[in-house]
């Protein structure tokens, strides 16, 4: 009996965070495109709409990679494989090795557009919510100590932020992807977070599918999450 309530249980919370990415995603994505227009399907279309929508060329990455951790890059790329892959990438960058001149992003057209609109507000909001903490950190200590709430609330708090922070984990994991800089067929477009030009460019398909189909690469990204998921 109690393994089948558990069962119930484990059941309900799963519905109630597929709810919640839904309403996520709904929240996060923009009602009609005002940045890009509506037609907007290529990826020399939307370059030339993003420069003059806030984005900016990065000429030359290698010279202080890290400035750019967290932005958001697209590019044209020529992958040296018969598997499939995005020629126009669409990537939250992570890392960059200068030995081997390889950059590593998270590609967000390995998702589907509800989990790349899901993932991106995710982000945002808890760093969002991380930076704000380490901002008031000794102010909400103090509080704590008045209230008498730092237990439960707190642990709560904390509990949700983890749990969150590891699905994001699955979905990164699942989205990871390396790019070898002598492959790169032209100049490093940048967005910022959080700016409407980046969320229209998740909706916008511009991506191009080499050595396969989307479904193809979209199967691929969902049996690496469900991988880690079982972790």
């Amino acid at each position: 009996m109690r393994r089948v309530k558990k069962g119930i249980k484990g059941y309900v919370a799963g519905l109630r965070q597929k709810s919640e990415r839904r309403k996520a995603a709904v929240a996060s994505a923009p009602a009609k495109l005002t940045v890009l227009r509506p037609d907007t399907r290529s990826f020399q279309d939307v370059i030339k709409q993003a420069l003059t929508s806030g984005a900016s060329i990065v000429r030359d990455l290698s010279a202080d990679p890290w400035r750019y951790y967290g932005t958001y890059l697209t590019f044209d790329y020529v992958a040296e494989t018969s598997r499939p892959y995005d020629r126009y990438p669409l990537i939250m960058f992570a890392d960059y090795n200068s030995d081997t001149r390889t950059l590593m992003g998270y590609n967000f057209h390995h998702l589907p557009i509800r989990r790349r609109l899901w993932l991106m507000s995710s982000l945002t909001g808890n760093m969002a919510a991380l930076m704000a903490g380490w901002r008031d950190e000794e102010y909400e200590e103090e509080k704590d100590r008045r209230t008498g709430l730092f237990g439960k609330q707190a642990g709560a708090v904390a509990l949700r932020q983890i749990v969150s922070w590891k699905e994001m984990g699955q979905y990164f994991k699942a989205c990871t992807r390396q790019y070898k800089i002598t492959n790169v067929k032209s100049e490093f477009v940048m967005m910022q977070t959080g700016t409407d030009l980046l969320k229209e460019m998740m909706v916008v398909p511009y991506e191009k599918i080499y050595n396969g189909t989307r479904r193809e690469l979209l199967e691929k990204s969902k049996s690496i999450y469900m991988k880690e998921a079982r972790r």
